[in-house]
């Protein structure tokens, strides 16, 4: 992963520099010397920013984390979408007894 790549996916996952060195169990500065290519990125580096941008696919579905979870959004939207009225009154009468 280039420096410029490890910047794309910070800056495209909403994340401040410091944010993302944290979450990766780094300092900001080394951070910002990856970013800014005047450091070589660690292969443990290079493994936590890959966990933090949730690069990583499922071994199962091929998909990574974030991707599951889109999908998974869709399909609730999808089946909340399909429900009868009776089958909504269901659905928060038995929420109701969870609370």
């Amino acid at each position: 992963m280039t420096p410029q790549a490890i910047r794309k996916y910070r800056l495209a996952s909403g994340l401040s520099q410091s944010q993302a060195a944290k979450l990766a169990g780094y300092h900001q500065t080394y951070w910002s010397h990856v970013e800014l290519g005047r450091k070589p990125p660690s292969e443990a580096f290079l493994t936590r920013a890959r966990i933090v941008f949730d690069l990583y696919p499922s071994p199962v579905t091929g998909m990574t984390p974030y991707a599951q979870l889109a999908d998974l959004r869709r399909a609730a939207h999808f089946m909340v979408d399909n429900l009868t009225d009776q089958d909504l009154r269901s659905v928060l009468a038995i929420m109701r007894g969870l609370v």
